[in-house]
C-alpha cells in the first residue's frame, strides 16, 4: 500500500513516532583523471605486491605441492576476476553509491592481510618458535659492545 505523508510546518507539535521522513543523501566526490589514475596505479601496485607475496610463500610453505597450490591460487584469482564485477554491480544497484566497489575491495584486502598474518604467525610458531619470540620483542635490541672509550 501507499503511505500518505502529512506536511508539517515550523513550530508544529509532533507526537512520538508521528513523523515520517523520506529523502536521500548524496555523497559527492569527483576525482579528476590524474587523481583517479594515481589511485588506480597505487591499487594495482599494492595488489601486485600482495600477489607476489602469496606466490613467494607457496614454495616456502608447500615445497612438495608447488604446482597444485599455485594452480589453486590462480583458479581462485580467476574466480575473483569473474565474481567481483558481479558483486560490484549488485552493490551499486542495491545502495546507489558508486564507491561501494572500492569499499568492498578495501574490506576484502584488509581481511586477506589479517588472514595472511595469522597464518604466517601460526606457521612460524610451529616451525621456529624462537623467531616468533624475536619478532614480538617490544624493546630495542641493540647489541652491547661494552663501554666506548674516547680519545
Amino acid at each position: 500500500g501507499t503511505m500518505e505523508y502529512q506536511r508539517y510546518k515550523a513550530g508544529d507539535k509532533i507526537a512520538q513516532r508521528e513523523l515520517l521522513a523520506r529523502g536521500s543523501t548524496h555523497i559527492y566526490f569527483q576525482a579528476n583523471v590524474y587523481i583517479f589514475t594515481f589511485l588506480v596505479l597505487l591499487l594495482g601496485m599494492t595488489m601486485g605486491v600482495g600477489m607476489a607475496a602469496v606466490y613467494k610463500h607457496i614454495p616456502t610453505y608447500f615445497p612438495d605441492d608447488v604446482g597444485i597450490v599455485g594452480g589453486l591460487v590462480g583458479v581462485i584469482g580467476g574466480l575473483g576476476g569473474f565474481v567481483f564485477p558481479v558483486i560490484f554491480g549488485w552493490l551499486l544497484a542495491t545502495t546507489g553509491i558508486w564507491t561501494t566497489c572500492w569499499i568492498f575491495l578495501f574490506v576484502i584486502s584488509t581481511g586477506c592481510l589479517v588472514w595472511m598474518r595469522l597464518v604466517l604467525r601460526s606457521a612460524i610458531s610451529e616451525s621456529a618458535p624462537h623467531l616468533l619470540q624475536h619478532f614480538d620483542k617490544q624493546e630495542n635490541s641493540v647489541p652491547e659492545t661494552g663501554p666506548v672509550v674516547g680519545s
